[in-house]
């Protein structure tokens, strides 16, 4: 497990989580979802709307599927706004993040 930090997100730490484009939209499909959601479903998906053709581009998959492994998830994890496994490769949107909103309007 990533280990993570234990406070309250300051308004910067948010805004640095908002700033990526990918970073949001994974946090837009997860705060929907009430169960995990595996890294494949959450790579098509981005991918989808980054091409806007179905399916989206192999190549456009597997750069939003690494970056998000490992760059975009562990980041999200670290700040406790996600748990992510990255053996099992699944995703869920933590409990205070959910109440918290994160400002995503």
């Amino acid at each position: 497990m990533i280990p993570r930090t234990n406070y309250t997100l300051g308004e910067e730490e948010i805004h640095d989580i908002l700033s990526n484009e990918r970073r949001k939209r994974a946090l837009e499909l997860l705060k929907n979802r009430t169960d995990p959601v595996e890294l494949r479903d959450l790579t098509d998906w981005i991918a989808g709307i980054e091409s806007d053709v179905s399916p989206p581009p192999r190549s456009l998959r597997q750069s939003v599927y690494n970056s998000l492994h490992q760059n975009h998830l562990p980041k999200l994890d670290r700040h406790g706004v996600i748990d992510y496994d990255p053996q099992r490769k699944v995703v869920s949107l933590r409990s205070k993040a959910r109440r918290g909103g994160l400002y995503m309007e």
